[in-house]
């Protein structure tokens, strides 16, 4: 197994495809993108998106299997104020509008429900994605990779943000992660907490 390492554009599919499986029946997709043929569609893209915004404004981390080479743990720290939205963000929402008219509108749900609890102005490094493989888990690679990203965050002075269900809570708290915000939804039938940590210098 190798060590964490800083991943670049040439990885942006694999993290994409790591995402996709690991997020495949997350109950916000779920609700999006309703069926599992529909989620085989269009996960992929988005998640490319994601990360290619995480890689182009902030950082993204990962751990490969040594033997086959592939990836099996990633987190992506998305820095917002340094990303420029691109065009191909904009087509795959009119895709998205063309061709799923009732999953586009499920999309904008969700995305307003996500953006209710991110902090007022955008000076903070976001964790827009930290999966591990289900086989490689229990092995300390996702503290490992939150603590690469707490030093990239502190490197820069700025706090990191990231949005949870209530379920993932108790394990962000151990890593110094504090609830500060919390949305509800009936769609989703669940609610959204926004987390904080503050690198000590920051914070004083």
């Amino acid at each position: 197994m190798s060590d964490i390492e800083q991943l670049d554009a040439a990885d942006a599919d694999d993290i994409a495809r790591l995402l996709s499986e690991t997020f495949f029946h997350d109950r916000a997709h779920a609700f999006v993108f309703a069926t599992p043929k529909s989620r085989e569609r269009w996960l992929p893209k988005v998640m490319g998106g994601a990360a290619r915004a995480a890689l182009e404004s902030g950082a993204v981390f990962g751990v490969r299997d040594g033997a086959a080479n592939s990836l099996i743990a990633a987190a992506q720290w998305l820095i917002p104020h340094n990303y420029q939205r691109r065009a191909a963000d904009h087509w795959l929402g009119v895709s998205l509008l063309l061709s799923n008219l009732s999953a586009y509108r499920r999309m904008a749900s969700v995305n307003r429900l996500f953006t209710s609890v991110q902090p007022s102005g955008h000076r903070y490094v976001q964790l827009s994605g930290l999966v591990v493989q289900h086989e490689h888990r229990r092995r300390g690679w996702g503290a490992r990779l939150i603590a690469a990203g707490q030093q990239f965050a502190a490197e820069k002075r700025l706090p990191i943000f990231l949005q949870c269900w209530p379920d993932l809570i108790p394990y962000y708290e151990q890593f110094g992660f504090e609830t500060f915000s919390r949305a509800e939804t009936r769609e989703i039938d669940c609610h959204l907490s926004g987390l904080i940590w503050e690198p000590p210098d920051v914070a004083e």
